[in-house]
């Protein structure tokens, strides 16, 4: 279903909705957290650590992956190459 999808946009769109999502969520979050503890440098100080954490970790994951999909890349190219 989505083999036919250009690469570049799509991942792009995937990474603005998660980028949207997160700054659609931050301040409810960060809100229900002062309500809960009143406390607000303490709430968004949390949130801001949670999303660095998060990020890290996707990070950490591609850091893993990064090879892997280079060499794949590079193969897809060589073949792309000589078909022409």
């Amino acid at each position: 279903m989505f083999s036919c999808l250009p690469v570049r946009p799509s991942a792009q769109a995937i990474e603005y909705f998660i980028e949207n999502s997160g700054a659609v969520t931050a301040p409810a979050l960060t809100g229900a957290l002062i309500v809960a503890t009143g406390d607000r440098s303490f709430a968004i100080l949390s949130i801001c650590v949670t999303a660095w954490l998060i990020c890290f970790l996707f990070y950490l994951g591609a850091l893993f992956t990064i090879d892997k999909d280079t060499a794949h890349l590079r193969s897809q190219m060589t073949e792309r190459a000589k078909t022409m």
